[in-house]
């Protein structure tokens, strides 16, 4: 029964981050706290015996820095509501997923692999309807008013980026279901999802989502699979992306000097705020959600700035501005932990001798480390539980053992 109801909350989590727009996810914070710190508690019941290794350690460290943040911030408020919906969902469910039996990890991934789908369909309507109607009508985005001259798409989870980290996680999970892909039936599914998988990646027009896209296909050809089926995915992502740019618009938003100089003046002076903040608060940073309250007394612009962009748009230089060098530095130790097991995964995966759990999930962690450059990815639900999920799963005891 205690196992059943710890599903049952792993089940309902991943519903919720894979579906639900930011605004719900921070609005039913508290919920989904209460529920994961309960499944947390009898998980902890179930595997009482079992040690605290160095990993969970730095996962603690953490999140215990980033808690003691709280209380040195200026607005203790305004830190403690972005601890409540960001940082404290990540012990229990990094602790959840990664003790996890086999099967229900495995159907953990299954779970995320059948709703990328659905996502996937659900952007590819949209770009043919040209709107959202969950954006013009339910919930207000403020993104969404931004793109409405630009095609990208949205789905549910109120950014185009955020699909594109989720979609990018999701499609190296296609390895592990190909083996179980037994009849033609079961092959022509799976192939069609991973092309609809790709399809809406494309119409996200992240450019970070395409170059991950790229890095995994890279990864996958190199590592994995045999000439002849890599040629065959790369052809089809040259072709997909070529489609695309005869329509017109990637060429506008790579070509167009205005959004190019937007872009890369945005992300010079985002930098430029989040290094001000570093030297000035190195240790305990100046405290959750304060990088975007004090963004003007650091940027230098005398014009106000909307307080959407006023974000670091880089996953550590968040961490390092807003929690210092004390949580910092036990999280690039466990990001180091997770790179150095991943790149041992890939190096036996060239033998065949990793698992296929190993290096689908290997993948959707390095797509995110990578995605974790580009954008501040933990302000956002679904790509901060997403990524802890994966790490637990990745973590297993079980699954270590075996590398």
């Amino acid at each position: 029964m205690t196992g059943k109801l710890i599903w049952l909350t792993a089940v309902l989590l991943i519903f919720s981050v894979s579906l639900l727009p930011q605004p719900v996810l921070v609005s039913g914070a508290a919920f989904i706290n209460c529920a994961l710190i309960s499944a947390f508690i009898l998980s902890l019941l179930i595997h009482r015996r079992e040690h605290c290794d160095k990993t969970d350690a730095l996962v603690l460290l953490f999140v215990f820095f980033a808690f003691c943040g709280v209380f040195l911030a200026e607005d203790n408020l305004l830190a403690l509501r972005r601890f409540n919906y960001s940082l404290l969902p990540i012990v229990p469910t990094y602790f959840i997923f990664k003790h996890l039996p086999y099967d229900k990890r495995k159907n953990t991934l299954r779970i995320i692999y059948i709703l990328a789908s659905v996502i996937s369909v659900y952007c590819i309507v949209e770009f043919i309807m040209g709107r959202n109607f969950l954006y013009e009508g339910l919930i207000k985005s403020p993104y969404y008013g931004r793109a409405l001259y630009s095609p990208k798409v949205f789905a549910t989870l109120y950014h185009p980026t955020i699909v594109g980290v989720y979609l990018t996680a999701a499609a190296p999970l296609s390895y592990l279901f190909a083996p179980d892909a037994h009849s033609r039936t079961a092959k022509v599914i799976l192939i069609l999802s991973l092309l609809l998988n790709l399809t809406a990646i494309l119409l996200t027009f992240s450019k970070m989502a395409w170059l991950v896209t790229a890095m995994l296909v890279f990864l996958f050809v190199l590592k994995i699979l045999r000439r002849a089926r890599a040629a065959l995915i790369v052809v089809l992502l040259v072709l997909m992306f070529f489609i695309g740019y005869s329509l017109g618009y990637i060429k506008r938003d790579i070509t167009d000097p205005g959004r190019l100089n937007s872009t890369l003046g945005h992300r010079a002076n985002s930098y430029f705020v989040a290094s001000q903040i570093i030297l000035r608060y190195p240790v305990f940073g100046i405290g959750l959600d304060h990088y975007r309250r004090d963004f003007m007394d650091y940027s230098g612009l005398k014009r106000q700035t909307p307080d959407l962009v006023k974000v670091p748009d880089n996953n550590y230089m968040a961490i390092l501005a807003e929690m210092g060098l004390a949580a910092f530095i036990p999280f690039m130790l466990f990001v180091a932990v997770l790179l150095k097991r991943i790149a041992g995964v890939l190096r036996r995966a060239e033998r065949y001798a990793a698992g296929a759990m190993q290096v689908a999930v290997s993948l959707s962690l390095a797509g995110m480390f990578l995605f974790h450059l580009s954008y501040d990815s933990f302000y956002w639900g679904t790509p901060l539980v997403m990524f802890w999920m994966l790490a637990g799963i990745f973590l297993n005891p079980t699954l270590q053992r075996q590398l």
